[in-house]
């Protein structure tokens, strides 16, 4: 019968560890880096924070995208606050924009939210 050598798995120098485990610390922290200043230019808002208030809900998300999309989130759907953002691809707001005083069909001013949005940038 031949005989069959086994290779004897010897364990990795202490140095190899802590340079692999140092290199994944390095790549976990560059990506949570990334996803961090992607979202970066954001900020929680309310009815207390912009005023007047134009949505229909009682808060969101306000985010500068890019540098110049900006954006309201709320109940998991981002909007596009302006014809920029719209024609990126987000959606209208029109689900959450607030009817504007005395009807009409008038919504409420978005100006406050897109100035707050846009000092995000």
């Amino acid at each position: 019968m031949a005989r069959v050598d086994r290779a004897v798995r010897r364990p990795a120098p202490a140095y190899r560890t802590a340079v692999i485990g140092a290199a994944v610390v390095v790549v976990l922290g560059a990506g949570g880096w990334f996803f961090l200043s992607e979202d970066g230019h954001s900020r929680s808002v309310s009815a207390s924070s912009v005023s007047p208030w134009p949505f229909t809900v009682g808060s969101g998300t306000l985010r500068c995208r890019s540098g110049s999309l900006l954006t309201f989130a709320s109940g998991g759907t981002e909007y596009g606050l302006d014809a920029t953002a719209q024609d990126a691809g987000y959606a209208a707001p029109l689900p959450v924009w607030a009817a504007a005083p005395g009807g009409g069909g008038l919504h409420m001013d978005l100006r406050p939210a897109i100035d707050a949005a846009r000092a995000l940038c």
